[in-house]
């Protein structure tokens, strides 16, 4: 496989899957202040 026909596959792939990509996800994010949830609290000991 030469370097030209690597290249080209490569193109054809991210053209067939750029579409793929275009959807808009349902999820909703939110940044709410006053610190983590108390479920997510002792994550960050751990981590620690």
């Amino acid at each position: 496989m030469t370097i030209r026909s690597f290249i080209a596959a490569g193109l054809a792939c991210s053209v067939a899957v750029a579409p793929l990509s275009a959807f808009a996800s349902d999820n909703k994010i939110a940044l709410v202040p006053g610190g983590p949830h108390p479920y997510f609290a002792p994550w960050e000991q751990a981590g620690a």
